[in-house]
């Protein structure tokens, strides 16, 4: 009898694991992913594992409740295995009713980038604003924009933009939400940055959310603007 549940212990756990390997209703990158051809290159790459983790271990709940916005980066690239974890982050975030109304443009471009960082200057005044962590200098900006979906679109891609910035900030990079670029993006040159950003029609810009390498030189913590008591923002009702 012993022999018997050495024996049958192993086959059952790799049964148990096997049967909870993945979701039905989850975006996966073999799910979304272009097929690739049959013929062998060496420009094929990698999707990036469910399982994917950062190099050095990180409090995940240390990022959720203490994590700062970065305003400095090194302008180091980021990876293109840890965007496309970030959009799956972002991808499979809650949804009303599941209608998923969000949109998703990564920007590399730093041309572009550095464009609209200009126009948006000439509405604002921001004096040194100009110089931190922002679209004049960043190396990768995910474009945020929603549908005229009748289940508060907006609030859905805010889900997905936080599930996006905490999941960046697990794999060791910085970021940053903006939102004062949308007075441009969705303005008199619409259609312009609509066809440049490949903005679907019906879609509107809420936020760009900025990803880089944190540059340490600033002190996050103590730079930081400070937040409200909790006990001015928190009530309980028993």
């Amino acid at each position: 009898m012993r022999k018997m549940l050495i024996i049958f212990l192993p086959v059952c756990l790799l049964i148990l694991a096997a049967c909870g390997a993945k979701t039905a209703n989850t975006v996966t990158p073999e799910s979304y992913a272009p097929p690739v051809s049959a013929e062998p290159s060496e420009q094929v790459q990698s999707t990036p594992s469910a399982e994917t983790e950062p190099a050095e271990e990180v409090d995940i709940m240390h990022i959720l409740t203490q994590a700062k916005t970065t305003q400095y980066t090194t302008g180091e690239a980021v990876a293109e295995e840890d965007i496309e974890t970030i959009l799956l982050a972002g991808l499979n975030s809650p949804s009303a009713v599941n209608y998923q109304p969000w949109h998703f443009s990564v920007i590399t471009n730093t041309e572009l980038l550095s464009e609209l960082g200009e126009e948006v200057l000439k509405v604002y005044e921001y004096g040194t604003y100009a110089e931190r962590f922002n679209l004049w200098n960043a190396h990768t900006a995910i474009l945020i924009s929603a549908d005229e979906s009748p289940y508060n679109a907006d609030f859905d891609c805010g889900l997905a933009a936080e599930a996006m910035s905490i999941t960046a900030q697990y794999l060791g990079y910085g970021t940053k939400f903006l939102a004062h670029p949308n007075i441009v993006l969705n303005g008199e040159n619409k259609e312009y940055y609509k066809e440049v950003f490949e903005i679907p029609d019906n879609y509107t810009a809420v936020a760009i959310l900025l990803i880089g390498v944190p540059e340490n030189s600033a002190d996050a913590v103590s730079s930081a603007s400070v937040r409200e008591p909790f006990s001015e923002k928190v009530s309980f009702i028993d």
